[in-house]
């Protein structure tokens, strides 16, 4: 039910209105002149790019964008989004916008250079009434554009059918993003206040300069490289991840030389596991994971879900296979060595779809973890009797997460 109230609401909002009007300098990969703010690099691409592909994530797949000129970049931007399914238009004065609404739908507005962050946009998209994004008129927030004395404008807006309609009457040389703040300041639209929380944690700012983008990029991909599941990953690969992944943005072969390095060393571990050679196949799993987590990174957002299920699930079902292979292997009784291997498989996906996000999660939950264990255990022939311990801590720790529940 909830999320067929946010289809619905989702909608309301007929298309979105993006800006990359300002030229600036030119694009070190692309060879051309750009559109300024539109053209900084945020996480290995573009604004406008990153802007359509939040769009995107938020159901909204019509995007207008308000150009003077056409570079070349943004015709290589429009081509990779209407590849994917996106309908891009570029428009250059408002009665462009003339009839490209229905009555009751929405332009949902998001100026050039402002990131908003993707909870916040969330939140805005489940809002059914036309309304201007604001924040606190105090002197730390004169970078947004000052609308009366007590707010300035975030960038972000949501505006009726009928306001768009009302600008398509003005001269061609207008903005049109600036005549449509006009319109909807005369037509007394409703005022949404920012929390200056959210400003502080930069959540929502402008990106003018390429040293700001810089700075947020990095605190995208800190935040996104440290979004794993594992005390391993969290802290060991993360931050080795987050390190190196800036500079292979800059190749755009990256993404996919660094998926198929993983399928490469994930074969490996699969073959290696089969064969019997415990030791190889571990250690190459912990290289593989690794590996997984840059390509997760380098991922761009408007990947669709085949591309999760490529680096996420079909990868933890290769782990769970070469795992259970070692266990068969191994010198002993063959239905108690896989018994034990099983029984540590299926309380670690018991924990990950049971604990929530605290510190037990990190122990319970890391693939490199139990891979790093693997390798000790088999090198000192140890494997089953070791993991039958560690199969009764997990089973006692999930315990005691439960009952402190």
């Amino acid at each position: 039910m909830i999320s067929q109230t946010h289809h619905n609401v989702k909608n309301k909002i007929g298309a979105a209105l993006l800006s990359a009007v300002t030229l600036g300098e030119m694009l070190p990969d692309e060879g051309t002149h750009a559109a300024g703010s539109a053209a900084l690099r945020i996480a290995g691409q573009a604004v406008i790019e990153f802007q359509i592909n939040q769009m995107v994530r938020h159901g909204i797949s019509r995007i207008f964008v308000e150009i003077e000129t056409l570079p070349g970049f943004l015709t290589a931007v429009a081509d990779r989004a209407t590849a994917s399914g996106v309908s891009i238009e570029f428009v250059r004065s408002p009665a462009e916008l003339r009839g490209k609404l229905d009555a009751g739908q929405f332009l949902f507005v998001l100026s050039e250079n402002v990131y908003a962050d993707d909870i916040l946009l969330t939140e805005i998209v489940f809002e059914q009434n036309a309304f201007i994004l604001t924040v606190d008129g105090r002197e730390e927030n004169a970078v947004f554009e000052r609308i009366d004395l007590q707010s300035h404008w975030s960038g972000i807006a949501m505006l009726s059918a009928a306001s768009v309609e009302s600008i398509a009457v003005l001269p061609p040389e207008w903005s049109i993003s600036s005549s449509l703040l006009r319109r909807a300041l005369q037509d007394s639209v409703v005022h949404r206040p920012v929390n200056q929380d959210i400003l502080v944690a930069r959540k929502l700012c402008k990106i003018v300069t390429a040293a700001e983008a810089g700075l947020l990029s990095t605190r995208l991909i800190r935040e996104q490289s440290s979004a794993v599941d594992g005390i391993v990953e969290k802290f060991f690969f993360a931050p080795i991840a987050a390190a190196i992944t800036p500079f292979l943005w800059k190749y755009h072969s990256a993404k996919n030389s660094v998926l198929i390095a993983a399928w490469f060393s994930l074969a490996i571990v699969m073959a290696t596991a089969v064969s019997g050679y415990p030791v190889v196949s571990s250690v190459t799993s912990l290289i593989a994971i690794f590996i997984l987590q840059v390509s997760m990174l380098l991922k761009k957002s408007d990947d669709k879900s085949n591309y999760d299920i490529v680096s996420n699930v079909l990868p933890l079902i290769v782990f769970a296979v070469s795992f259970l292979a070692i266990f068969w292997n191994w010198p002993g009784q063959r239905a108690e060595n896989l018994f034990c291997g099983g029984i540590v498989c299926g309380l670690f996906w018991l924990s990950k779809k049971s604990i929530a996000n605290n510190p037990q999660r990190g122990l319970l939950c890391s693939k490199a973890a139990i891979a790093a264990l693997t390798s000790v255990l088999a090198a000192t022939g140890m494997l089953v009797a070791g993991f039958m311990l560690i199969g009764l801590l997990q089973l006692s720790a999930l315990i005691l997460i439960r009952r402190n529940d």
